[in-house]
C-alpha cells in the first residue's frame, strides 16, 4: 500500500532489531579484501530483491575494485619489468573483469601476453616470473600451479590481501612455433570478455541473475562444482531465450535448466574447446541441489508472485492482502511482533482519510477516529461483515464484491 501503508508506514514501525543474519559468516570470512565486503544475503532474500540491489549486495564494491586495482597494477607492472622475457601488454580478465565476481569470493585473472611465445618454454615463463615475485614488496604466497597459470596470493603471510591466477600467453596471430590452441585461451578471453559486458549492457538482468546463480552454487559449495564462467554462459542462454522480466522468474528457470540433466554450453572462446560444462560424474548432485532449491523456495520461485510487502519490500505474494497479511503476521524483518504490526495497521489505517471507511464503526467514535483496538478492527464497507485483520478484509473485499481495483488506490 504505498499511500497509506507505505514510505509513511515504513518509518513508523521500522522500530525492531538490526538484523543479525550472516555476522559469523562475516567473522570467519578470509582475509583482505574479502572482508571488506557485507555480509551474506540469504537466498530467500535475495532472489526477492531488485536487480540494483542485488547488485548493491553481492556485487564488488567500489572500494574493494579500487584496492584492487591499485595492488594488482603495481604488481603486474613489476612482473612484466622484473622478468626476462619481453610482455606485450597485460589485461584483467575473469569474472573480475567482466563486473560479475561475488564480493566475498574472489581472485583476480592477470593475462600475460609474451612477445614471441613458446609454449615448450612455460617451465622457464613460470619460473621467471615466480623470481619476479620474490622480490615485489608487498609480499607474494604461492597456491597452485597448472599448464597455463600460476595462483597466487598477494600480500605478506599474516597480510594476505587479494587472490591472482597469472596467465601467460602470447599473440595467435604470430604463432612461430605451432603452439597448441589451448595455449591461446587467455588470450581469447579478451574478446569473450567483450562479448559478456556487451551483453549485460544490453540486458539489465544479466549481471544481477549472474551474482544470484554464483551465490546459490556457493551455499553448497562442496557438492556443487562448476566454474563461474560456465555460470555465466547458462544465465546468457537463459536470458537469450526467456521472456521473463524478473530475477526470480529467471533464476527459476536456471534452476529448471539443471534439474531437466543440462550439463553443458558452448565456449565462445576458439582456443579452448567447443563447450564448457559440469563433469558428468558431478551431474547428479547439480540435478538434485537444483530440484531441492525448486522445492524449498516454492513459494517463492512459483509463476504468479508479483506483490511486495509495502515495508520490507519482499515480493513473493499473489495479492496485496497476502502482501498485508505477511506483515500483520509478525515475520516481516522490518516490522517484527505480531502484536506490533496490528497496532501500527490499525493506527495508520484509521488515520489516513482514504481508509478510514473500513473500519469497524462499533469500535470508533463515529468520526473514524482510533478507539483502541478490539477482537474485530475492520468491517466491510458493502456488507458489514467484521474482521480481526485488515488482510483479511481486503481478500474479502476482492473474493466476494470484487473490489480488487478499489485497492489500487492504495498503491496495490
Amino acid at each position: 500500500l504505498d499511500q497509506v501503508l507505505g514510505r509513511s508506514l515504513y518509518h513508523l514501525i521500522c522500530s525492531g532489531p538490526s538484523n543479525m543474519a550472516g555476522q559469523k559468516e562475516w567473522e570467519e570470512r578470509r582475509f583482505g579484501v574479502w572482508k571488506r565486503a557485507p555480509q551474506q544475503p540469504s537466498l530467500e532474500d535475495v532472489i526477492m530483491m531488485a536487480p540494483q540491489q542485488v547488485v548493491k549486495k553481492l556485487a564488488c564494491t567500489r572500494d574493494q575494485v579500487s584496492r584492487c586495482r591499485s595492488l594488482i597494477n603495481g604488481f603486474a607492472g613489476w612482473v612484466q619489468r622484473e622478468v626476462d622475457f619481453p610482455i606485450d601488454t597485460y589485461f584483467y580478465s575473469g569474472s573480475f573483469g567482466r563486473h560479475v565476481a561475488l564480493n566475498y569470493e574472489f581472485d583476480v585473472d592477470v593475462v600475460l601476453v609474451a612477445d614471441n611465445f613458446d609454449s615448450d618454454d612455460m617451465d622457464d615463463y613460470f619460473d621467471d616470473c615466480w623470481s619476479a615475485c620474490e622480490t615485489f614488496r608487498r609480499g607474494v604466497t604461492w597456491r597452485d600451479q597448472t599448464p597455463h597459470c600460476m595462483k597466487l596470493t598477494l600480500g605478506a603471510v599474516g597480510a594476505e590481501f587479494a587472490e591472482v591466477d597469472l596467465l601467460i600467453t602470447g599473440d595467435p596471430s604470430e604463432n612461430w612455433y605451432d603452439n597448441p590452441d589451448r595455449y591461446y585461451s587467455a588470450f581469447g578471453s579478451k574478446d569473450v570478455d567483450e562479448m559478456l559486458v556487451r551483453f549485460q549492457a544490453e540486458h539489465e538482468l544479466f549481471r544481477p541473475l549472474v551474482l544470484v546463480c554464483k551465490h546459490w552454487r556457493n551455499l553448497n559449495r562442496e557438492a556443487v562444482m562448476m566454474s563461474s564462467f560456465f555460470i555465466e554462459l547458462v544465465c546468457k542462454e537463459v536470458v537469450s531465450s526467456s521472456g521473463a522480466g524478473t530475477i526470480r522468474d529467471l533464476f527459476r528457470e536456471v534452476l529448471q535448466w539443471f534439474a531437466a540433466g543440462n550439463r553443458r554450453v558452448r565456449n565462445p572462446n576458439p582456443y579452448n574447446g567447443g563447450s564448457v560444462g559440469i563433469r558428468h560424474d558431478q551431474m547428479y548432485d547439480v540435478r538434485e541441489y537444483a530440484n531441492a532449491t525448486l522445492q524449498k523456495l516454492h513459494r517463492y520461485l512459483r509463476p504468479g508472485n508479483r506483490v511486495s510487502c509495502p515495508v520490507c519490500g519482499l515480493t513473493r505474494f499473489l495479492s496485496a492482502g497476502g502482501a498485508v497479511q505477511h506483515l500483520e503476521s509478525g515475520k516481516c524483518s522490518a516490522c517484527p511482533g505480531a502484536e506490533n504490526a496490528r497496532s501500527q495497521i490499525y493506527g495508520f489505517v484509521s488515520s489516513h482519510e482514504e481508509s478510514r471507511g473500513y473500519l469497524n464503526r462499533m469500535l470508533t467514535d463515529g468520526d473514524g477516529g482510533q478507539h483502541g483496538p478490539g477482537n474485530h478492527l475492520y468491517s466491510c464497507p458493502h456488507c458489514g461483515k467484521q474482521f480481526k485483520q485488515f488482510s483479511s478484509l481486503m481478500n474479502h473485499t476482492t473474493d466476494k464484491h470484487g473490489q480488487a481495483t478499489r485497492f489500487a488506490a492504495l498503491g496495490y
